[in-house]
């Protein structure tokens, strides 16, 4: 009888692709580190060093306004250099900057300002990290592996969202939240070990980039105008950019509806947000396996309609008894998190296909700084209204925006797509050119 294992391995070439396992196994550490981290530093900043409410306000920020500032630089520097390289030493970097911590609580100079300037640090060294790991997976896999592998990375990332508050609130409780950023540090350091087991070199660049002083606006421009010029990354970034606004939207007043309308308790908000985890990690199994089946174009699609749709019963949930309203809140988060994966692992990977190689760092970083500035722009339009307004009112604005975004895909050539082309398939529009719909642009269907 075969083994399960061997029945694995025969179902995905990724089991017997040891740099991707390296690769993985590096990320996986990483994640369950950053989700310590994310935990422990406001956890320091309330608890050992008293933060009234204005400072966790500007150390929430601090974590991402790097994204908006240093990622529109951040693509092109990691488009100039070999990608492995830089993740490696950026890892090395976070452990270090981590250190600062528990090395400050033993010497007795630990103070809001260090705090903020390392939740600063560790913000720009992550864009600059973010850039270097959407370019590295194509090198890795195959372009047929490519929804599998994001799909096992992402699944990774889901776990460590479900278990890593949990583990992170138990270890702050033995050990205290400078501790924790040690025990964070060394993961680090095994995460940048692990990927320099990696053997595939990386090709050379097509194309250099422009590295004159002179010439830093012109590679920036180059990143946002691949955005516009390729007729599948231009739906798929105003769709993103769409659904995000509506995401910041939920990020203002969601935690608001769990907490006053429903009157849940700190336990009962997390039982909520792994209910959402518990989604997003099936969503990143079924994410390979329904682009197989159905096509990439398709998934993709659906996937802002069914998370608006999954929302929308977060407005019902105010106007609801307390029990009906957490049912509907809890099971709408599951279902919505299961198709928002799915979509999200599809839409990177087909991103990750149809861009060429000398512009994956910059289109990351672009598509990342876009990303941080509508979601804080949602922020705002969503506390705003929930102030003024009411909960149901930002609520229902939040799904649909993102209903609103997924036409912006449907109306593209996107839904035709079934399985992944190639960059040198895709037509794109000339520099300078302006692109009239992308309804003009034929399918591209490999």
């Amino acid at each position: 009888m075969e083994s399960i294992r061997s029945a694995i391995r025969r179902r995905s070439g990724l089991w017997n692709n040891q740099d991707f396992i390296r690769f993985w196994i590096g990320e996986t550490i990483a994640n369950f580190g950053g989700q310590l981290g994310a935990i422990a530093l406001p956890i320091i900043a309330a608890v050992t060093l008293g933060a009234n409410p204005f400072q966790m306000g500007l150390l929430s920020a601090s974590g991402s306004l790097p994204r908006m500032l240093v990622g529109i630089f951040a693509g092109t520097w990691v488009d100039q250099r070999k990608r492995r390289p830089i993740m490696i030493n950026v890892n090395l970097l976070r452990a270090g900057v981590l250190l600062v911590i528990p090395i400050a609580s033993i010497f007795g100079i630990l103070n809001f300002p260090l705090l903020l300037a390392v939740s600063v640090t560790l913000g720009m060294l992550g864009i600059i990290f973010d850039s270097a790991w959407s370019a590295m997976v194509p090198n890795l896999v195959d372009r047929t592996d490519l929804a599998d592998a994001n799909g096992k990375l992402w699944a990774s990332m889901s776990l460590a969202q479900i278990a890593g508050p949990a583990l992170a609130g138990t270890l702050i409780a033995w050990l205290t939240g400078p501790y924790v950023l040690a025990i964070t540090a060394v993961g680090l350091l095994a995460a940048a070990y692990a990927m320099s087991l990696i053997q595939k070199p990386e090709p050379d660049l097509t194309r250099k980039v422009h590295t004159g002083r002179g010439e830093i606006l012109r590679n920036i421009r180059e990143g946002y105008l691949e955005l516009i010029r390729n007729p599948i990354v231009r739906p798929l970034t105003t769709t993103m950019v769409g659904a995000n606004f509506g995401s910041g939207i939920f990020s203002a007043v969601f935690v608001l509806l769990l907490t006053n309308e429903l009157e849940l308790s700190t336990r009962g908000v997390g039982v909520i947000y792994a209910m959402g985890g518990f989604g997003a990690l099936v969503g990143s199994i079924v994410a390979a396996p329904w682009a197989k089946k159905y096509g990439f174009g398709k998934v993709i699609v659906i996937g802002p309609f069914i998370q608006g749709f999954s929302n929308s019963f977060f407005t019902v949930a105010v106007f609801t008894t307390q029990s009906v309203g957490v049912a509907l809140v809890g099971i709408f988060s599951f279902i919505g998190w299961i198709f928002l994966q799915a979509y999200d692992i599809n839409r990177f990977s087909l991103r990750q296909a149809v861009t060429r190689p000398n512009l994956m760092g910059r289109v990351a970083s672009s598509t990342m700084t876009l990303i941080a500035a509508v979601m804080m722009l949602g922020s705002l339009v969503g506390g705003t209204i929930g102030q003024i307004w009411g909960l149901a009112p930002a609520l229902a604005l939040g799904a649909l925006s993102q209903i609103a975004a997924g036409f912006l895909t449907l109306r593209s050539p996107i839904p035709a797509i079934k399985t992944l082309p190639r960059p040198e398939d895709i037509e794109t529009i000339p520099v300078g050119d302006e692109p009239d719909s992308t309804d003009d642009v034929e399918p591209v269907v490999a």
